[in-house]
């Protein structure tokens, strides 16, 4: 291998990683989502709250470290919460 494969493969390695320890928090994330969905459906809230995911958004868009547009931090948080959402929603309705 040359020294250029090397490095290629040292940092796919390295995004490999990232996208392994990414897998664990989006599911540490929905076990906490569940865990607020179990609480709501006890007290009869509504799940679903469109100022929280909005408050979400734009708390992850003005903690952006990266050099990814602000748009495109919305897009990814928008497609994790409705994800994560339709992934609760089949939980909370297989303990019902």
């Amino acid at each position: 291998m040359t020294t250029q494969s090397n490095a290629i493969e040292y940092w796919r390695k390295k995004v490999d990683e990232v996208d392994e320890e990414f897998l664990r928090l989006i599911a540490r994330r929905i076990e906490y989502s569940f865990e607020i969905a179990k609480i709501k459906k006890e007290n009869k809230i509504q799940l679903k709250s469109l100022e929280r995911e909005k408050e979400i958004i734009d708390r992850m868009k003005f903690l952006n470290v990266s050099k990814m547009k602000p748009e495109s931090i919305e897009r990814i948080f928008v497609a994790l919460i409705e994800e994560s959402r339709a992934t609760v929603r089949m939980l909370v309705r297989a303990i019902e």
